[in-house]
């Protein structure tokens, strides 16, 4: 019950956190993520969707239910049918209307969610469209930076770090102009964080 009681906590505290940049929504199934994601089209016009080959997006077969609705989506790998020649995933993902990808990690302190890059999975799903979906499992969620540190410090020593971690804690902003706040100006402004569980 204490482990319930302590996984609670973070939870809340993720959400709190990540809902003062990001769009945050909690589901529970993954039927509920699908629908979400295909509501979210519809409400920003998205025709082209680029996602990441992470396993629980593969799960999810986002193919099959958004295309009914004339979205295409693209997956980020070398297998991806559509990829015309000289055509690069940037070039995919700069005309995509919509980025998809699963959190590594996310950290409850700062409502950050955390991209380690490989073989179809890149920061640039997150990056070039402008609006982005990241969906956290709840197993996922880790209390501070701290405790990825430690998991990043096992990684290395076992010789199966990576060469970099993407941490994303929302929209970018500036203010340089005239001090007027603007989200957004670097990267997706329109950026949605599914707590899956």
């Amino acid at each position: 019950q204490q482990k319930e009681a302590e996984n609670q906590h973070i939870l809340l505290q993720l959400q709190k956190s990540a809902g003062r940049s990001w769009n945050v929504i909690r589901v529970k199934s993954e039927l509920e993520v699908v629908q979400y994601v295909t509501e979210l089209t519809k409400k920003i016009g998205a025709k082209s969707v680029i996602r990441s080959s992470h396993p629980l997006i593969e799960r999810l077969r986002l193919e099959e239910v958004l295309e009914d609705s004339a979205v295409n989506v693209n997956l980020m790998a070398s297998s991806n049918p559509r990829i015309k020649p000289g055509q690069t995933f940037r070039d995919i993902a700069i005309a995509s209307d919509l980025g998809i990808t699963a959190a590594d990690y996310a950290i409850a302190k700062t409502g950050s969610c955390v991209l380690l890059p490989r073989q179809g999975i890149s920061r640039i799903v997150s990056l070039l469209p402008p609006a982005y979906v990241t969906i956290v499992e709840r197993g996922k969620i880790l209390p501070g930076l701290d405790e990825l540190f430690t998991i990043q410090r096992h990684e290395y020593l076992n010789q199966t770090l990576g060469t970099s971690m993407n941490i994303i804690s929302g929209p970018s902003s500036s203010a340089d102009i005239e001090q007027t706040l603007v989200k957004g100006v670097h990267g997706p402004g329109n950026v949605h964080m599914v707590l899956l569980g």
